[in-house]
This record gives C-alpha cells, sequence and structure tokens, in this order.
C-alpha cells in the first residue's frame, strides 16, 4: 500500500486555537457488498403531548455495478436498551421486521427506501435521561438472503422554540454550555477515546449540559458518548474566516461551493445522533447570500433541529433562530430580556477563562433565569490547549500556550470549574425560618425529580459537625417546596459561628459518578443569640520596624523579619 500524501477539501478556516501537523482522525478502509446501505437517516417525530412517536427512516441503498438489479428489500427493527424488540405483536418477533417497504429496487446507481411506523409511548431522550434505542437495518435481495446490515443508536425527541424559549420534549430547558476545542497536551489535535470518555464525565459531574463544538465537526466517537451520557451538542461547521469576515466566504458566489460543502459534510455525516439539538453554520465569517443557502439546505435536510450562527456582537443572522452573540455585559442582557425580541437569546461565548477568570457567572445565571427570552450560554472555553514542556534547567514540567479553559491542559480541574457547578446546580436552596430548619428547595430540573437523591444535612459550630442527619424529599422538575430540616438548637457556646448545609447527593451509581456523589449544594449561618468572645488580653509587642528600598520593603522585629 502507498500512501499519498494530498487533501480533497478546501481550507476556509482561521482558528482560535492550535493548528498542528498530521492524521489525528481515524482512517480506514472499507469495502461494501456490490447492492449494499449506503447511507441513512432517522428521524423522530413526537406527537402534540409528547407521548407517541413517528420513526421514520430513509435508507439509501447503492449498486456498485451497473447490470440492472431488482427485488432488494429493506427491514428495520427497533430494540431497547435491552436489546429487546420493540413494537406489537407480530412485530415483536424478530422474524418480522418492525418496517418493510419492497420494491423492484434498487436500479441503477441508487434508489431511496422510505420507511414509517408509529411507536406508542418511547422512552425519551434529553441530556437529564439520556435513552437510546438501536435500529438495525437489513438489506436482503430478490431470494430473501441478507447481503449487508447496519445499526444506529437513536433517542425520541423534539426540540423547538415556544413563546420566545427553548423547549426539549415539551419542557423549558436552559443551556449551560461551554465550548470546546480538540486538544491534547501531548498529541495537539488527537485525542484519545479514554479522554473523550474524561471530558464528558466531568462536564456532567460539574453541572454542563452543554457542549458547542467549536469550531468544527469533532470526533464521531464524542457525538455518540453525548447520546450516551446526555449532553446537549451545538454542532458547529468547519468554517471560521475572522481575520476576512467581510471579504469573501460570506457573498461571493464562486465560494458558494466550498462554503456549502462544509455544512453538508457535517449534517450528513452526524444527522442521526439525539444529542445534536442545533447546527451552527459557522464562527465569525460574517453574512450574506451564502449562509442562506447553508440554512436552507440544512432544513431541507433536517427540519427537526434549530439553527445559530454567531456573526457580531449586535447582530442577530436571518438564518439563526436566535439571537446568538458573544461576551455581552450583564447589564445587555437584561436590556435584551427586557424588551420583546422576534427571537430568544443563547449566549455563543462568555466567562472567557484566562487565568482566574469567571468570577461574575452567577450574575450572568441569575439574569439568564428571570427573562424568559434568555435561553442560556456557553463559556469559553473547556481547557488550556497548551503544550507539555520540560524545564532545560529546572527540569520542571509546565504548560504553555492559550491558557483559557475551566480545566489546565492535562485536565485538572481548576477552582472556575468548581464555580460553574455550584452556579449552574440544578437545585436551590432559599431560608424561609432558619432556627426552625425551615428551607424551601427549587427543583432546576427539566424532567426530574429530587426523589432520585438523597438529601443530606449537616449543622457545625466553627466548621465542626455536631448534628447531622439525610432526608428523601419529592419535588416535582421546576417546583419549589418548603422543607423541614430536624436541627436541634445545640448549646450555645459564646462567639461560636452556627451553620447549616444541605446537599443533594447520587442515591445510586450513574455512568459518570458514584452513588453519594455531590450534585448540589448551599449553607447557611444561623442566626442564634450568641455573645461576643471574650477578646484576648493584649500584651506588650517589640517594636518593629519598617524599611524600604527601592521596590522592596521589610520589616523586622525580634526573632522576625519579612521581606
Amino acid at each position: 500500500m502507498k500512501f499519498i500524501a494530498g487533501r480533497t477539501g478546501v481550507t476556509l478556516r482561521i482558528r482560535t486555537c492550535g493548528v498542528f501537523s498530521g492524521i489525528y482522525r481515524d482512517v480506514y478502509l472499507f469495502s461494501p457488498p456490490t447492492v449494499s446501505i449506503r447511507d441513512f437517516s432517522v428521524f423522530t417525530h413526537l406527537d402534540s403531548f409528547y407521548r407517541d412517536a413517528d420513526l421514520e427512516i430513509t435508507a439509501r441503498i447503492r449498486n456498485y455495478r451497473e447490470p440492472k438489479i431488482n427485488g432488494h428489500k429493506v427491514e428495520a427493527y427497533l430494540f431497547d436498551a435491552n436489546n429487546k424488540p420493540v413494537g406489537t405483536s407480530p412485530l415483536v418477533q424478530q422474524s418480522t421486521p418492525l418496517l418493510h417497504w419492497s420494491d423492484n429496487a434498487p436500479d441503477g446507481h441508487e434508489t431511496l427506501f422510505k420507511l414509517s411506523s408509529k411507536i406508542e409511548n418511547p422512552k425519551k431522550w434529553s441530556a437529564e435521561t439520556p435513552y437510546l434505542y438501536k435500529v438495525v437495518l437489513v438489506l436482503k435481495d430478490q431470494s430473501g438472503k441478507t447481503v449487508d446490515v447496519t445499526t444506529s443508536k437513536i433517542g425520541f425527541r423534539k426540540v423547538e422554540i415556544k413563546d420566545n424559549q427553548l423547549f426539549v420534549n415539551g419542557k423549558r430547558i436552559y443551556i449551560k454550555g461551554v465550548n470546546r476545542h480538540e486538544h491534547d497536551p501531548d498529541h495537539g489535535n488527537y485525542v484519545s477515546h479514554e479522554q473523550m470518555v474524561e471530558d464528558v464525565k466531568l462536564m456532567k459531574r460539574f453541572n454542563l449540559n452543554t457542549v458547542r463544538t467549536s469550531h468544527y465537526p469533532n470526533h464521531p466517537k464524542w457525538y455518540e458518548l453525548c447520546d450516551e451520557y446526555g449532553l446537549y451538542v451545538i454542532d458547529e461547521a468547519n468554517l471560521e474566516s475572522c481575520g476576512h469576515r467581510y471579504t469573501f466566504a460570506f457573498a461571493m458566489p464562486e465560494w458558494q461551493y466550498a462554503v456549502l460543502d462544509r455544512m453538508v459534510n457535517m449534517v450528513q455525516r452526524d444527522k442521526n445522533h439525539p444529542s445534536i439539538i442545533m447546527w451552527s453554520l459557522g464562527n465569525e465569517a460574517g453574512m450574506g447570500p451564502n449562509y442562506e443557502v447553508l440554512g436552507a439546505y440544512a432544513r431541507v435536510i433536517d427540519p427537526t433541529r434549530l439553527f445559530t450562527y454567531f456573526v457580531k456582537r449586535d447582530m442577530m443572522h436571518p438564518v439563526s433562530d436566535f439571537a446568538f452573540p458573544m461576551y455581552p455585559s450583564v447589564q445587555e442582557l437584561i436590556t435584551y430580556g427586557e424588551r420583546e425580541h422576534s427571537k430568544p437569546m443563547i449566549v455563543c461565548e462568555y466567562a472567557h477563562s484566562s487565568g482566574n477568570a469567571a468570577g461574575n457567572l452567577k450574575e450572568y445565571q441569575d439574569v439568564i433565569e428571570k427573562y424568559k427570552n434568555l435561553s442560556g450560554a456557553c463559556i469559553w472555553d473547556w481547557m488550556d490547549q497548551g503544550l507539555r514542556k520540560t524545564d532545560n534547567v529546572s527540569g520542571k514540567e509546565y504548560f504553555t500556550g492559550a491558557a483559557k479553559g475551566l480545566i489546565l491542559s492535562d485536565r485538572t480541574v481548576t477552582p472556575k470549574l468548581w464555580e460553574v457547578k455550584k452556579v449552574y446546580q440544578y437545585a436551590s436552596f432559599s431560608p424561609v425560618v432558619l432556627l426552625e430548619g425551615k428551607v424551601e428547595i427549587h427543583n432546576k430540573y427539566a424532567f426530574t425529580n429530587l426523589s432520585d437523591y438523597e438529601l443530606r444535612w449537616e449543622l457545625a459550630e466553627d466548621g465542626v459537625t455536631i448534628q447531622k442527619g439525610s432526608l428523601n424529599t419529592s419535588i416535582a422538575p421546576g417546583e419549589k417546596q418548603i422543607v423541614q430540616v430536624p436541627i436541634t438548637q445545640p448549646v450555645i457556646k459564646a462567639g461560636a459561628e452556627y451553620t447549616l448545609k444541605l446537599g443533594y447527593y447520587l442515591k445510586s451509581s450513574t455512568k459518570w459518578a458514584d452513588a453519594g456523589f455531590e450534585i448540589a449544594w448551599e449553607q447557611f449561618v444561623l442566626p442564634y443569640e450568641n455573645k461576643e468572645a471574650e477578646a484576648l488580653e493584649y500584651r506588650s509587642s517589640p517594636d518593629l520596624s519598617i524599611q524600604e528600598n527601592g521596590n522592596n520593603l521589610t520589616i523586622e522585629g525580634a526573632n522576625l523579619k519579612l521581606g
């Protein structure tokens, strides 16, 4: 075998990340049967009650030779997460296809098979409840012999905008997201399967529910993991020309096919993943007729998803279903929220995480949850994109470049991510009558009852636990409830501080965390009447001298020198 270096794509990107050489995605060869399943699309349409669904499958059957071949048929089977067939008798029998369409096909090069079936009350997919079914497509020839088989995991879900708000399966959701580049400190753009799993688990543990694939489609395995673990995806076309956004790609006809090529590749590759709830046309690449073509194409191919696109801070793209700005101030969000607009807003980038950043995240989230036409935001960005280096003198390891993430280049968690977890948590606690242990709890999940979690409480004196216990609560999604915590007033110690901590913990293990993992918490200072502690007796201390020498300040005393 001889490998010839070359490229069949077009270069339309100026990225805000490291660009490396080499092969960093999987490369493979395959040999299909002469007549085979070349491609297929799966769409799920929930009814107006979000209960039953229409399952639609379009299969493209390709004949790779010239003679006409008649009599092939396509069968499709649906299985649940336990590999049990889905459907009513006789469709329960594995020998009977759930979906069946037969004709004198294929003829020539390619023929479409369109299949559909009603599915009664399937389990729904969401980031909170990522239930997956399996579709099996079987191609048989005129004699009934199986000649090709392919499978795909699918999820039943519906994404829509209602009353200027984002809904999934009839429930309002907020985007609690992050932008993610594919990066490894040792291998550049190559990210292993194990590292992808680690990223997904960290995002789930720290209450993130959405990832924007900034600014290009990610490795195919990434979407499978988002389907499995439960993350919403804003899938972004590999189209970023921010340095030339107003010069060529957006408007010039000769660039139309190059631009469209990026969208076609992404949509056709990723269209069957339930985790993808939005397509992004690209990033900072201008606006004009070429992007109207992108949107028109994608809406015809996939009418089930929404569309986003960023142009500049104060502009809405006509193709986008959202206002999709980056880095607005808190006041700008308030202004948008207080006015009537034709589109809801999702902030595509905010809380730029260079250094010790993300400090005013709570102020943003409070505003987002206050106004109905604000649907969330995505932090910039997930991880530092530094490369691992070793200092020639000290021998110490360090990372260099593009330090702007919530985690370090080696995926070490930073305090910024802990702040994200707290602000994005799905249960909030408000004091009612603290001395009686009365607290109001708000369930911010869209699909999950807080009965799935154990509520633990601790009463502490100067940080030392003196009482503790646990409660079972049943608070429906979106609901609030006053909970009585059975604390008793301790013997008050003069000068001591008393705190009540409440937290929700996993009752059972999940794919992303073990039982007992903390998902939300709050701490209150209890306002007990308390005498001040007696002041310490002041004793004389030796004299101190202070010396300034340029930029140096030195303080000296007996047995003391600071400087």
